[in-house]
C-alpha cells in the first residue's frame, strides 16, 4: 500500500507539467489563428469602405452630369418661348450656340451654374476639362447644393458642357456633360451625351 500510494504522488507533477504543455500549445494555436484572420478581415472592411466611397462619388457623378444636360434643354425651352412669344432676335440655342464668329460651348466645355442669376447660369471656361482647370470645380453649398460658387466647400468634382452642330442638321445640337473626379489611385470621368432639337421646326 505504501509503495502504491508513493508513485501516485510522484506521477502528479508530471500530469500537471504535460496539462500546461497542452495549454501552451493551444495558446499558440489560438494566437496564430487569430493573427491569420484579423488582417484578413481588416482588408475586407478597408476594401468595403473603398468600394462604398466610389460607388457613391459614381452616383453623384451621374447626378451631376445628367444636370448638365437639363440645364442646357431647360435653356432651350425658355428660348423657345421667347421666341414664340414675340421676342425680337430670340433664338432656339440662344447662349450655348455652338455655331457663328464666337461659338459658346464648342471650342470649350461651359460652366452650368445652377445657383446663378438666369443670364449667368452658362458661362465660358477657358481651361481645360481634361486637367482639370480650376474654373469647372464644383463647390457645396450649406444647403447641400453643388455650384461654381466658390464660396461653398470646395468638392473633388468639376463639370464642363459642350454643345456641338449635329452633322447636316442646323435645327439639331449634340450636348456633353462630363464630370471629372479624382480617387486615391486615379482620375475618374463621367460622361452623359444627349441630342437637344429645336422643336418648332
Amino acid at each position: 500500500m505504501r509503495n502504491i500510494f508513493h508513485q501516485k504522488i510522484i506521477s502528479l507533477p508530471i500530469i500537471t507539467k504535460i496539462k500546461k504543455g497542452f495549454i501552451m500549445v493551444e495558446t499558440i494555436v489560438a494566437v496564430s489563428i487569430i493573427l491569420m484572420v484579423v488582417p484578413a478581415v481588416l482588408g475586407m472592411a478597408t476594401k468595403g469602405i473603398t468600394l462604398g466611397t466610389s460607388a457613391k462619388s459614381q452616383m453623384i457623378a451621374s447626378y451631376l452630369a445628367s444636370e448638365g444636360i437639363e440645364f442646357i434643354r431647360n435653356k432651350r425651352d425658355s428660348n423657345l418661348l421667347r421666341y414664340q412669344n414675340g421676342v425680337s432676335g430670340a433664338k432656339w440655342d440662344d447662349g450655348f450656340t455652338p455655331g457663328g464668329a464666337s461659338p459658346m460651348c464648342k471650342n470649350n466645355p461651359c460652366t452650368i451654374n445652377p445657383l446663378a442669376a438666369p443670364s449667368n447660369i452658362i458661362q465660358r471656361c477657358s481651361g481645360s476639362l481634361a486637367t482639370p482647370s480650376p474654373c469647372y470645380r464644383l463647390y457645396l453649398d450649406s444647403f447641400g447644393f453643388y455650384s461654381h460658387d466658390t464660396g461653398g466647400q470646395a468638392t473633388q468634382f468639376y463639370r464642363g458642357v459642350s454643345v456641338i452642330d449635329a452633322p447636316g442638321n442646323s435645327n439639331e445640337h449634340l450636348v456633353t456633360s462630363t464630370v471629372v473626379w479624382s480617387t486615391a489611385f486615379s482620375q475618374k470621368s463621367l460622361t452623359v451625351t444627349d441630342y437637344i432639337t429645336n422643336w418648332t421646326q
